[in-house]
């Protein structure tokens, strides 16, 4: 990372890097503010190996000291800041103890703050001001930089739509070794600029955006706000190329558009299933093309869709599998099964995890004796290498001995026509064993009666996958990387 920061600082030097509405950093600013803030951490003790818990705010800020604790060779652990840091460790059940906490809490609870930093050591309870300059300091370095790359590096919490907090360690191979094929599979440019919307807490945006562009050498614009409608202006403003979100961002930017986009732009989705309907209104209402892709924490990027693949496929598959990721289908006993045959998918790379912090038994859980990392996710390898998603395992509903897919009911649902956003969940039942339950989050605001509801489901759904209950929302809980909140919306029908 540091030799790819300053060989960028000495080859592209005053061009801008990164920015937002009201400020801007070359490449070369970027270098030398982060080995400026680097030394200010050194001083205070922050050094090689130090766990430091990092409130990452979606901010120039957040990714200019995350860059110098990675300098320095510190793990730094990406907290949420839609939390508070402590309240953080409290929820990691790994007994997670850093020496250092950097936040900036104490000013505001802004998620996309800059300013007002402060440093903690854990320990003395030591507190101090952490400035980020602008414009840039320049300082030699006053510390040996950290040149082991398999050693931890970053943690990101995660827990997905299961509720179980987890962290995962990853080192700086991992992401190094992610970041080459990735940006070339996107065809990113040093002409191009990307906007960020994402969270930096998730590895989503740090493997697709914080990484390559230091590889790849693009501007990164990141916004201080990400409503829709703002956005919609700034793709224009500031000449934008690409932009990363999730499927649930990618329809509101939709449905605040008056209309298309007017320039060409690519938008990589991932982070949760696109429903086909939502995927053709986002592309028919932006004119965008949206390049679909599929990782994990766990694992980084696995396989990866291009400008160039053809909408059939763009829309059903998340894309070929990418170079060096050894990805194979098994069954319920874990017997590697054939081309087209749905199966869990696994994943055998550099780019692995090195494993959940504190946590040997949760790491043995899903990383098999032949390296093999089991995803959870359902899917088959078809024609072509391309990776097609077909649900869950733990989305699976077992109702009186039989397998249903959530994802499965909940696109069948979209289908009636009726419905702007559904969430199915599987629920406890004493005589089925387990039914799927929805919530619902009707068309145009109009709240049908559930009667009438039933009535249009049953004409497209089968028997077996008709809920048990419905329960009708104004809009669906999200978690903050916009993914659904499953574990809400449960809440929703055992609390009734």
């Amino acid at each position: 990372l540091y030799q790819c920061l300053k060989d960028a600082a000495e080859e592209e030097r005053d061009r801008t890097y990164l920015f937002n509405e009201r400020r801007s950093y070359s490449f070369l600013q970027t270098f030398n503010e982060s080995v400026a803030i680097a030394n200010d951490l050194y001083k205070f003790g922050i050094k090689d190996g130090s766990l430091v818990a990092l409130r990452i705010t979606r901010s120039l800020d957040s990714v200019l000291i995350f860059f110098a604790l990675q300098i320095l060779g510190a793990v730094t652990a990406l907290i949420d800041p839609h939390k508070k840091v402590g309240q953080s460790i409290q929820e990691c059940n790994e007994n997670f103890n850093p020496q250092f906490v950097i936040t900036n809490e104490g000013h505001t609870m802004d998620i996309s703050a800059n300013g007002g930093w402060k440093i903690k050591d854990c320990a003395s309870g030591l507190a101090v001001n952490l400035t980020v300059s602008y414009p840039a300091r320049r300082e030699a370095e006053l510390f040996n930089v950290n040149t082991d790359g398999t050693k931890p590096a970053i943690m990101a919490f995660t827990s997905g739509s299961t509720g179980e907090y987890k962290a995962v360690v990853h080192s700086r191979f991992s992401f190094t070794s992610d970041i080459f094929e990735v940006y070339k599979r996107y065809s990113y440019s040093k002409d191009n600029t990307v906007i960020d919307v994402l969270p930096l807490c998730y590895l989503y945006a740090m493997a697709l955006l914080v990484f390559p562009s230091i590889a790849a050498r693009f501007k990164v614009f990141i916004p201080e706000s990400i409503k829709p409608e703002i956005i919609l202006g700034y793709i224009g403003k500031y000449n934008v190329d690409y932009i990363l979100g999730v499927p649930s961002y990618y329809k509101r930017l939709a449905e605040a558009a008056y209309c298309p986009i007017g320039k060409p732009i690519l938008g990589m989705i991932s982070g949760a299933p696109c429903p086909k309907e939502d995927f053709a209104f986002i592309e028919d209402k932006l004119k965008i093309k949206l390049i679909p892709s599929y990782g994990m924490s766990e694992t980084l990027n696995i396989t990866s869709n291009t400008a160039d693949t053809p909408y059939e496929k763009r829309i059903n598959s998340v894309g070929k599998i990418l170079p060096f990721r050894d990805v194979i289908v098994t069954d319920s006993n874990g017997n590697r099964l054939g081309g087209n045959e749905v199966g869990e998918i696994c994943v055998k790379s550099p780019m692995l995890m090195l494993g959940y912090y504190n946590s040997e038994e949760a790491t043995a859980k899903i990383k098999d004796a032949d390296g093999y990392l089991h995803t959870g996710d359902l899917g088959y390898i078809g024609d072509g290498n391309y990776l097609y998603i077909t649900g869950r395992k733990k989305d699976i509903i077992i109702r009186n001995g039989k397998n249903l897919s959530a994802i499965g009911i909940e696109q069948n649902l979209l289908r009636a026509g009726c419905f702007a956003e559904v969430a199915v969940v599987g629920i406890r039942d004493e005589k089925d064993g387990e039914v799927p339950c929805v919530a619902v989050v009707p068309k145009d605001g109009v709240k049908p009666d559930k009667e009438q509801l039933l009535e249009k489901i049953k004409t497209v759904l089968h028997k077996n996958e008709l809920p048990k209950r419905i329960v009708i929302l104004d809009k669906l809980p999200l978690l903050p990387n916009g993914k659904i909140d499953k574990q809400t919306i449960k809440k929703l029908f055992y609390d009734c």
